[in-house]
């Protein structure tokens, strides 16, 4: 071990200068393209980043990024820059905290800047561009590190993490519900809940809810529910109609699950079992459409049934692994709300009539406490066509 350990070390110690240290002593070897180079932090990027259009008119890339320190010391992410990988030019950079905040040690762990000896995290990342012209078709990534061995600690720079980017159309949806006020909670880009769920599942890591959204509903006052929070009868959108949001095959269906009872997310719910009542909707393409923590008794399709856009499905309920009644809606690469890929998607007609500017955490107390949720009027609403509505908006479907 000791042997293994002093040639990493003596291969780190003449390999940097290859891999972007700062000896100026270094800077005249220049190998060439193809000269072997010590790569200290491996990247790669987990899936393909597909771009997709949201209700603030940016065009989005939600993916992430693996980070694996080959070393036998620690190693501490510095700074991580996105490139335009035909252009050459940084997209975007992520140092200090900003590495902190979107870093996790094996995905779903502790947030961190560094990652000790053999250890991998995940970066997740999120890109913005202001017009479909600027995307870029593939991506590259460049990490400095501050490496513990050889000591003292030296700086490295490691490239990869080489990516096509996705620019075909997205699944274009109808409408999941009925009417206006539904919130958009959980939702694209930058919050947390669905963007992290990498979850460890038969024997790989899935991250079906990337682009998840969990649908609530506000009253006139802007409020989630109004009277016993322990009650699903007073949350608003309990029992609201759920309808197919394409013509469509289902591919699972399952029904009989008891309602939690609201106020927390109950304990011992084996992953299985987490999205309680749900169908499942074969879109075509190797899409599907999941619907999750539906009414107990209200599904009202059945494996192999064909569906047409806007349906009556079900109900919305309290099913599964859930804290108060919403509609859980996300698009996945297989017919499996959680051993799946989450991919984006858009609805073909909508109006935005508010946003909760407070974020998330305002959100949550009014969903505790009954509070009204600090929304933002939008007057007049905007009108938006095969977008994807962005966190917090508050939505109107436009066909009551």
């Amino acid at each position: 071990m000791k042997n293994s350990l002093y040639s990493m070390a003596v291969l780190l110690s003449i390999g940097l200068s290859a891999c972007g240290g700062d000896n100026d002593h270094n800077t005249a070897v220049i190998p060439s393209v193809d000269a072997p180079k010590i790569t200290p932090i491996l990247s790669q990027v987990r899936t393909t980043p597909i771009v997709v259009k949201g209700s603030d008119r940016q065009y989005h890339l939600v993916y992430e990024l693996e980070l694996r320190n080959i070393t036998p010391g620690n190693a501490v992410i510095e700074q991580v820059d996105v490139l335009d990988a035909e252009q050459e030019q940084v997209l975007a950079s992520f140092s200090g905290q900003q590495v902190m905040d979107r870093l996790q040690v094996g995905g779903g762990g502790a947030r961190t800047s560094s990652l000790a000896a053999a250890q991998f995290g995940v970066m997740y990342l999120h890109l913005s561009f202001a017009s479909s012209d600027t995307v870029p078709f593939r991506l590259q990534h460049r990490i400095r590190a501050a490496l513990e061995i050889p000591a003292p600690p030296e700086f490295a720079v490691s490239l990869g993490g080489v990516t096509n980017v996705q620019l075909e159309p997205v699944a274009a949806l109808g409408a999941p519900l009925r009417g206006k006020g539904y919130i958009a909670a959980d939702g694209c880009c930058e919050s947390t809940r669905h963007i992290r769920a990498l979850l460890p599942l038969n024997g790989g890591q899935w991250l079906a809810q990337r682009y998840a959204i969990d649908w609530e509903q506000v009253d006139e006052q802007n409020r989630l529910f109004v009277g016993d929070a322990a009650d699903v009868n007073s949350y608003h959108i309990y029992g609201d109609e759920v309808f197919a949001v394409a013509d469509a095959t289902v591919a699972f269906a399952i029904d009989g699950y008891p309602d939690q009872i609201p106020g927390a997310l109950p304990s011992g719910i084996d992953v299985a079992d987490a999205d309680g009542n749900h169908i499942i909707l074969s879109l075509g393409r190797g899409l599907y459409a999941l619907y999750a923590h539906l009414q107990p008794g209200s599904v009202a399709v059945a494996t192999g049934d064909k569906v047409k856009r806007g349906q009556f499905i079900g109900r919305v309920g309290n099913s599964g692994n859930t804290s108060e009644p919403h509609l859980h809606l996300h698009v996945m690469d297989a017919p499996s709300g959680l051993v799946a890929n989450g991919v984006p998607y858009v609805f073909d007609t909508f109006q935005i009539t508010g946003i909760d500017l407070a974020g998330t955490e305002d959100f949550d107390n009014a969903a505790l406490t009954g509070v009204p949720v600090a929304i933002t009027p939008i007057d007049p609403p905007t009108q938006h066509t095969n977008e994807l509505p962005m966190d917090l908006t508050v939505v109107d479907w436009l066909n009551e």
